[in-house]
Order: structure tokens, then sequence, then C-alpha cells
């Protein structure tokens, strides 16, 4: 289906000194209307020690959460 629901969105921020400052915010994709098991995912996110991960949705619906994984590797 189009329209609003068809292009549902979670905006992430990223804070790296453990919330006091923000980074830009990146759109990403809930998947299509009724695909439950779409992971989000969000790559490439840059360095730091305490890590903050903010995220809202900003589609019309009733997002429940139930939960996150970071896989976080130490850099070179």
């Amino acid at each position: 289906p189009e329209g609003p629901m068809s292009d549902r969105k979670v905006v992430i921020q990223i804070s790296r000194d453990g919330g006091y400052t923000w980074g830009r915010s990146r759109e990403i994709s809930l998947g299509e209307l009724g695909k439950y098991q779409h992971r989000v995912q969000a790559r490439q996110l840059g360095h730091g020690r305490s890590f903050v991960i903010k995220v809202r949705c900003t589609s019309p619906i009733n997002l429940q959460h139930y939960g996150g994984v970071a896989d976080m590797k130490a850099g070179t």
C-alpha cells in the first residue's frame, strides 16, 4: 500500500560522550507493512567510549521496542 504507512521510519541519534552532545539524525526504514521480522540496522556509527543511542519513531504507529543489540568491535 502507498501512503504514510508504507514509508514508516525511525530516527536515531548517537552521542559519543554519554549524552552530553548529539550527532546528526539518521533516518532508518522500518520495512514494509506486515513484515514483522524485519530488523532495523545502522552501520558505521563512528567511534567513542560512552555511546548512547536515541531512537524516535516518526510515523503515526504503535511502535513497540523489545530490545536492542550492539555488536561493537575494537578499532585499529
